[in-house]
């Protein structure tokens, strides 16, 4: 339950920032591999908010339905751009995703699915579109 001094509802958080909004660009190699941009809003456990700008690699796995996995590591944070300057290093970390693609709307789907540490976690959905 939010309270005064939690106005986020983050304190059995696994990190005490999360991620609230986001936004960002990927590109598959076809093979595996993948590269991306994401620019996402932190919120910590007193209120304030930070515009974090990161870049990350990743893999993912694709079966014959075109279901599979996706799995992102954030550059260190001395490539991040923080809005107001400062971020600690801990406002955004690894994540695991389901994936799947449609050949119809040239489009990837996606849901988080790892929760490392338990308590509160926004997890993510997001679509991808061909471009």
């Amino acid at each position: 339950m939010a309270s005064a001094g939690d106005p986020g509802n983050v304190a059995l958080a696994p990190l005490e920032k999360m991620s609230v909004v986001r936004t960002g660009a990927l590109y598959a190699d076809g093979l595996g591999n993948v590269t991306g941009h994401t620019q996402t809003t932190i919120n910590d456990q007193r209120g304030n908010t930070t515009l974090v700008d990161y870049p990350w690699t990743g893999t993912y796995t694709l079966n014959g339905d075109l279901a599979g996995t996706l799995s992102i590591t954030p550059a260190p944070a001395s490539y991040w751009l923080c809005t107001p300057p400062g971020c600690s290093g801990i406002e955004v970390g690894p994540e695991s995703y389901a994936i799947s693609v449609s050949l119809t709307y040239d489009s990837l789907n996606m849901i988080e699915t790892d929760n490392i540490g338990g308590g509160g976690r926004i997890f993510m959905t997001g679509q991808a579109l061909k471009r």
